[in-house]
């Protein structure tokens, strides 16, 4: 009877110490640690959670990960974390683990697991390559790039200095245009790709050193060129020379001369504020103008045009003073679209001219018999400018060339 006294103790005590074992198991399985990710790296995590209210009072916690969900191993040889936040080393980029937290007591008997989660390293993303403006317009410029493989995204970012640069955008194709420009800005940009993890942490393309990206000036048209002029004729060929004004930001410039009848023949880029034209024939009016313009990948775009000078020589202008030095008789050969010409003269080489008449586009030539008031005098050196006409829509327009003469005394 004693003997079967005993074993029922024997069996009510084992019974008893299973049930406080599932007791505990029990607990583990429903502690809700609120774990979750805060940060992500290309080889870490970092994990966060609620302290451990279950049971008695907790000692420290540690950390486990798995592969698969199921099979746990510490985070580190020394798996031990007084506080509520973890930093997980030593893993692979563009993975996902499961965590968990075990909260240990002072006897170091695990009081309680956390529900596992999934967390997830950053991918290791590319730099953008290939930056290059595409296009431009009055007020905007458009860049593209090399797409990056595997990336969800693009940021697009405004330089101002080293290390200091403003978010403009963002994109999921390899291409962005910038609006609302100014003509003739030029602004400093980059893009960074950009991959989200399935929790939402987000890797940005790797950084050149010292923070010099690949970065490129991007431009609007430039404005228009305001002036433009003759700059040389020469008289032994066939070719004239122009300076124009300059304009901000531009990366060259293009200049066209059309003929008497409107062709285009000559048209020529160039990189300063001047350029010649040739062929530039004498006894015909030309029509040259200019614009600037921003290259854009292999080619170019252009500002609106500067508005034309008009400009013709004479092949043969004469001066002939009569016999009693009181006439002076001009000859010259037409010009090819000329509507007219106007005839000065002075006492002086480089001022006071004065008007002795316009003539008619059929004229071929005058007779001066006065300066200003004053009736022509034998004794004196006289100077003459022949000036050519155009008639450009309403009005009549001189060349910026004229032909000059000096009769003698």
């Amino acid at each position: 009877m004693k003997k079967s006294w005993k074993l029922l103790l024997t069996a009510f005590s084992f019974a008893f110490v299973m049930f406080l074992a599932m007791g505990t198991t029990s607990k583990a399985a429903d502690w809700d640690a609120g774990l979750k990710q805060t940060k992500a790296g290309e080889k870490s995590v970092t994990i966060s959670w609620d302290p451990c209210m279950v049971g008695p009072a907790i000692s420290h916690y540690e950390a486990e990960y798995s592969m698969d969900g199921t099979n746990f191993a510490p985070t580190s040889t020394y798996n031990t974390v007084y506080g509520t936040e973890e930093n997980i080393r030593n893993l692979a980029p563009d993975k996902v683990y499961w965590v968990r937290v075990k909260a240990v007591d002072n006897s170091d008997a695990v009081v309680a697991v956390s529900n596992p989660i999934q967390v997830a390293t950053l991918p290791t993303v590319g730099r953008v390559e290939g930056l290059a403006q595409s296009a431009a317009t009055a007020n905007s410029a458009t860049f593209t790039w090399t797409p990056v493989s595997g990336v969800d995204s693009y940021d697009i970012y405004l330089s101002h200095a080293l290390w200091h640069y403003t978010k403009v955008g963002t994109t999921t194709s390899t291409s962005y245009t910038v609006n609302s420009l100014p003509v003739g800005y030029v602004g400093e940009y980059f893009v960074m790709a950009k991959k989200k993890t399935f929790n939402g942490f987000e890797a940005m393309g790797s950084m050149e050193n010292y923070g010099y990206f690949k970065r490129i000036n991007v431009k609007s048209l430039p404005a228009k060129v305001q002036s433009i002029a003759v700059s040389y004729l020469y008289s032994s060929s066939n070719r004239c020379d122009f300076q124009w004004s300059v304009v901000n930001n531009a990366d060259g410039y293009q200049l066209q001369t059309k003929n008497a009848k409107g062709k285009v023949v000559s048209t020529t880029n160039y990189s300063s504020t001047s350029g010649s034209v040739s062929p530039f024939k004498k006894g015909q009016f030309y029509s040259t103008r200019v614009r600037a313009y921003v290259k854009v990948g292999n080619g170019y775009a252009y500002g609106p045009w500067s508005n034309y000078t008009y400009n013709a020589s004479n092949k043969s202008v004469k001066w002939i003073r009569s016999a009693n030095r009181k006439k002076i008789t001009l000859k010259w050969k037409k010009i090819a679209g000329a509507c007219g010409y106007k005839v000065y003269i002075s006492t002086k080489s480089g001022k006071g001219y004065k008007k002795v008449k316009t003539c008619g586009k059929n004229s071929k030539g005058c007779t001066i018999t006065k300066c200003g008031k004053k009736k022509l005098s034998k004794k004196k050196t006289y100077y003459v400018r022949v000036e050519y006409l155009r008639k450009v829509g309403k009005k009549k327009v001189v060349s910026g060339i004229a032909n000059f003469g000096t009769v003698r005394s």
